[in-house]
């Protein structure tokens, strides 16, 4: 029996394809030598994709994730967050969704910092919510954190 929905590794050579993608979405490009890139495949057919970034050798970036339109609601996002996190060698992992998506991602463990705590959060992260809010006006993106289970 075929198994419907897949989750792998891209190779180097999908990588142009996934940042014509992302570029279409206007999404930061993928660099296979930086990060893990996954690529889900749903019926054989390429479905999705997601990343996580290296920010320091403690800390990552889960991110990219997109699902493309004809593909929603298989369950494909949750799989490939899952199998990011699940891969993760990191000890915190960021992300920045759109608010609409905040439930999705705590369902995932992601918790929104402490005021507190902002002094924690990587000058790179930081950045990289800057340049979302500029980028993506008419979304607002949410800065998330998801520390190890204890």
């Amino acid at each position: 029996m075929e198994q419907l929905l897949q989750i792998r590794i891209a190779n180097d050579a999908e990588i142009p394809w996934i940042n014509e993608r992302y570029n279409e979405i206007k999404f930061i490009p993928s660099e296979s030598n930086k990060d893990l890139t996954l690529v889900a495949e749903f019926r054989g057919h390429k479905a999705g994709v997601g990343r996580l970034t290296k920010i320091s050798e403690t800390e990552g970036e889960l991110g990219g994730i997109y699902v493309f339109p004809e593909f929603r609601g298989h369950g494909i996002a949750r799989k490939l967050v899952d199998s990011l996190i699940s891969r993760s060698p990191y000890h915190t992992l960021y992300c920045l969704p759109f608010s609409h998506l905040r439930d999705f991602y705590e369902e995932m463990g992601f918790r929104d910092p402490h005021p507190t705590e902002k002094s924690q959060i990587p000058e790179k992260v930081l950045n990289k919510q800057n340049w979302c809010t500029t980028e993506y006006k008419d979304q607002t993106p949410v800065l998330m954190r998801k520390l190890p289970q204890s």
